[in-house]
């Protein structure tokens, strides 16, 4: 059984995700940073794709100015071909860090580099990732919550797999427009047939922004029903 799989996301009210030519811009408020440390510090995983540690080199730490009791919880680093920059804060080696490759991904000189200071490297899929089979492996291991905190390609993907039980998006009060990074990106929907349809279970004004709360509609997600490929 697949571990419950969290997606959490800040976006302006137009759904973008960043700035036009992808630069990254502040869309959480302090509130909403201290929501995201706290689910973050509920969660046995924390995932994202390798386009979000190349352009914003997260620390995927749960900070201790958000929470009392910081724990170490798993970073997951989805990287297909093995594009992790060596000096990336994730492959620090602080704490328990797994990065899923695609067959042949791992050889690159960076995650070779990375396994020999304790980071565990993962060969999962041909081509991409294979989403499915690395929540039902985690799911082996014990983790029963997972917390996907982007990109929009990751996102895509594992709606798309019928793999996503939650969906929250902070949307901050400000427009950015253009053509940029959204919140559920890759190839998107073919058809009104093949869009994911969701139930909207609540609503909280939070500062500067509103914090909604989907699920998927009901019958519409089952878990393990699709495979996905990310990153």
């Amino acid at each position: 059984m697949r571990p419950e799989v969290i997606v959490n996301c800040a976006a302006s009210i137009d759904g973008k995700t960043a700035l036009p030519d992808g630069r990254a811009l502040s869309l959480s408020t302090k509130m909403d940073f201290r929501r995201v440390h706290e689910l973050r510090n509920s969660c046995d995983a924390i995932i994202v794709g390798v386009r979000t540690v190349i352009a914003d080199d997260p620390s995927l730490r749960v900070k201790p100015e958000f929470v009392k009791a910081p724990r170490k919880v798993l970073r997951i680093v989805l990287d297909s071909k093995g594009m992790t920059p060596k000096g990336a804060r994730v492959l620090d080696g602080t704490i328990p860090t797994l990065v899923a490759t695609a067959i042949g991904g791992s050889r690159t000189e960076a995650l070779k580099d990375a396994r020999t200071r304790g980071i565990e490297i993962m060969e999962m899929g041909e081509g991409r990732v294979d989403l499915k089979a690395l929540l039902e492996e985690l799911g082996r291991r014990g983790s029963r919550k997972v917390l996907v905190e982007g990109g929009g390609t990751i996102v895509w993907a594992l709606l798309e797999a019928g793999l996503v039980d939650h969906l929250m998006v902070f949307q901050r009060n400000i427009v950015i427009g253009g053509k940029g990074p959204s919140v559920a990106a890759g190839d998107g929907a073919s058809s009104e047939g093949t869009t994911v349809p969701m139930d909207l279970l609540g609503v909280e004004k939070m500062e500067d922004g509103v914090l909604f709360h989907y699920v998927p509609k009901a019958g519409k997600n089952v878990r393990g029903k699709g495979e996905g490929k990310g990153n």
